[in-house]
This record gives structure tokens, C-alpha cells and sequence, in this order.
């Protein structure tokens, strides 16, 4: 997953989702990455990085299978802000949007009121 990967491998997917991903929110609320491709292997490979699974799409010949690996919620949003600081203007921007659309992610454990024993 992303916050076990390198900081080449996090550089690598960063340049990889800038030309072939779409940043978006799914249901109008959770933040959403998917990434198609031809290339089975480089898919593969995103989607480790990314704790996604990956599921091909058939195409009629001649044209080759297309390959998706798509996360959303906070495993979306962890990828994003991994790889923000890697990203041209434009990416940047609709990652920023994304992110402020997005319901508030809290990541802590749950609060459990403890009472002590009378």
C-alpha cells in the first residue's frame, strides 16, 4: 500500500496516474481514483501500490482487453495526498478539488468513554 511504498515507487505511481488516471468523487462524495490501461503488468503494479484489486475489460478484436484498478474513501484520499507533491498544475488543482468536496476523513481511533468500576 502506499504508505509502505518507497519514495521512488510513490514518484513512479505519481507520474504514472498524472498521464492515465481520473481524480474524481464518487456518489458526489467519496474521493475516487481509477486508472485504465492496455498495460496488464503497470496496472498491476498501481494497484499493489495502491491496495486496489484489478478486473479487465474485454474488447472486440483487434482492439487489446483494458485493465482497472479504482480505490475510493480514504484509501483514494491517502493516495492522493501522497502523490500531490509529485503533480503538474493542472493534476494538482482537480486532486485540491476533490480533497475540499470530500466529506472530512477522521482517521483516529474512536473515542470510548471509560467510567471507572464503582
Amino acid at each position: 500500500m502506499i504508505d509502505e511504498a518507497s519514495p521512488l515507487d510513490v514518484a513512479w505511481l505519481a507520474g504514472l496516474l498524472e498521464g492515465e488516471a481520473a481524480f474524481d468523487l464518487h456518489r458526489q462524495r467519496y474521493p475516487r481514483v481509477r486508472l485504465a490501461m492496455t498495460d496488464r503488468d503497470t496496472v498491476e503494479h498501481a494497484a499493489r501500490l495502491m491496495g486496489a484489486s484489478v478486473r479487465c475489460s474485454l474488447n472486440a478484436a483487434p482492439a487489446s482487453a483494458t485493465w482497472h484498478a479504482e480505490i475510493s474513501g480514504p484509501k483514494a484520499e491517502q493516495v492522493m495526498r501522497a502523490i500531490l507533491p509529485h503533480m503538474h498544475a493542472r493534476r494538482s488543482q482537480r486532486i485540491a478539488s476533490v480533497l475540499g468536496h470530500a466529506p472530512a476523513t477522521d482517521k483516529s481511533a474512536p473515542k470510548v468513554a471509560c467510567t471507572p468500576a464503582p
